[in-house]
């Protein structure tokens, strides 16, 4: 990250790029802190502390089935969420914005107004905690342009012949926050990902209800061949489904967990595990973890890493978290994060987390399996592709149950033999990330969050493979 003594430094920093997209959003941040600047000043008074976060996408989305472009457009989206804070009470209000100052310029007076009319007959709140000190920040990488014609080409072309069926989202995606008490913050970053299935087909072509294989692929930078790469990947297990299913009995069985299916175990330590508020309120999955209880492997080693995978670093109450924090270190819990909310309750000093207490950026470092050989080792044993519908299934122990369901292959002697018909299974990460844990994989993928239903989000988690020697499975 830059930091900038003049915010103005960044003007056009990214001028150099090949082909930018048509928006700016950096200087659109930067007139909208124009106005902010001067009509907070002629509206609010001497004790007002007014936090504005700004949140803008220019996102382009198209949609396959059997490898064809269906659905295409473009969404650009920008709004302002305002803090009105005066002794202890806050009144909220949101505006959607424009990009253009006169337009904008309404927008905001408006807020501004109603903030002032409301903020007396807000509630005080007794644990409101806010940066007071003037902080800025500044942090974009390349906003060069991914073509949306070159993509599709580079789809149809891989899954030709093929019942393809997905979305592939682009663009850039921008975060910022003003006060005046002097924060300034700024966030940037281009993005693309294609989330897909390859559906097998009857002989009348119709696809076989849950016969396909899925797969996610996603990156910072254009880069057509990880599409090429993860499309021909992906046909080399079509052939084997459609053999005849096998289904399973319920037991424990050695398995080969994709670095998708472990996203969405990692997924289930974020849901309080790295929460302070969590752990003093007797909420943790990870409390036993803490006490030495219940143990990871020493090969889990786990930060927030947000120079790796870049997310925002502030808040919307002002505070920054740190580039990097230490969550499981060779198999111990460390650190956890703290909103303010949570620092004023119980007198915690506060680490720049927002108010859900949770990871934006996990990475899981990488260990010594390879890749070619990973179906050699497992031997006998359930090769994963994905894990779905995940929830726990007894919090205290960290036990979490879910479902298997694409491209769950039987693997015998290192080789694929059948699909497997979907299976629930329900094991504790002690389990799983710790006794249980054989080798993680030594090359990582990031698994992008691919949450649209509001926002394109940044984040996301970057993790391996891995080789656990049982997993259990119920049903």
């Amino acid at each position: 990250m830059r930091q900038c003594a003049a915010f103005a430094t960044s003007k056009f920093s990214a001028r150099n790029a090949k082909k930018m997209y048509a928006v700016n959003f950096v200087r659109e941040f930067e007139q909208l802190v124009d106005l902010l600047a001067a009509e907070s000043a002629a509206r609010l008074g001497a004790q007002d502390l007014l936090f504005v976060h700004w949140h803008a996408e220019h996102s382009d989305f198209a949609r396959f089935n059997h490898a064809r472009l269906r659905q295409a457009g473009t969404v650009t989206r920008r709004r302002a969420d305002f803090r009105l804070i005066r002794e202890q009470r806050v009144a909220l209000f949101q505006v959607n914005l424009s990009g253009e100052g006169s337009a904008d310029r309404e927008q905001l007076v408006t807020a501004l107004v109603t903030l002032t009319q409301a903020i007396n007959g807000a509630p005080i709140d007794p644990y409101l905690l806010v940066q007071t000190e003037p902080s800025q920040s500044y942090d974009a990488g390349s906003l060069e342009a991914i073509d949306i014609d070159e993509a599709i080409g580079v789809i149809g072309q891989n899954a030709s012949g093929h019942d393809l069926v997905g979305a592939f989202m682009a663009g850039p995606m921008a975060q910022g926050l003003w006060s005046n008490n002097g924060a300034r913050h700024y966030f940037e970053r281009s993005s693309w990902s294609l989330d897909y299935s390859i559906y097998a087909r009857s002989n009348g072509q119709a696809a076989l209800r849950d016969k396909a294989v899925k797969e996610t692929v996603a990156g910072q930078q254009w880069q057509p061949q990880q599409i090429s790469d993860s499309i021909t990947n992906a046909l080399k297990k079509l052939p084997v489904l459609y053999r005849p299913p096998m289904t399973l009995p319920p037991g424990e069985y050695r398995a080969l967990l994709s670095p998708a299916a472990m996203a969405e175990l990692l997924s289930m330590l974020s849901w309080g595990g790295f929460s302070a508020r969590a752990e003093l309120t007797g909420q943790s999955p990870l409390s036993k973890f803490r006490s030495g209880q219940l143990r990871f492997s020493r090969q889990v080693h786990l930060l927030e890493d947000l120079v790796r995978t870049p997310a925002p670093r502030f808040q919307s109450d002002g505070f920054l978290r740190p580039l990097t924090t230490t969550l499981i270190e060779a198999g111990e819990p460390r650190q956890m994060f703290c909103s303010p909310s949570t620092a004023r309750e119980f007198s915690r000093p506060a680490n720049g987390a927002g108010s859900e207490e949770g990871p934006l950026a996990l990475s899981l470092a990488e260990g010594s399996l390879q890749q070619a050989q990973a179906l050699e080792l497992l031997d006998q044993g359930i090769d994963i592709s994905n894990l779905w519908y995940l929830n726990f299934s007894d919090r205290s122990h960290a036990r979490i149950t879910g479902m298997t369901r694409f491209a769950t292959l039987w693997v015998e002697a290192g080789q694929w033999i059948a699909p497997i018909t979907p299976m629930r299974f329900d094991d504790s990460l002690d389990n799983l990330l710790g006794t249980e844990l054989q080798s993680l994989g030594a090359s990582a993928q990031w698994i992008a969050d691919l949450s649209s239903y509001d926002w394109r989000v940044s984040g996301g988690t970057s993790t391996p493979s891995a080789l656990v020697r049982k997993m259990r499975f119920t049903l």
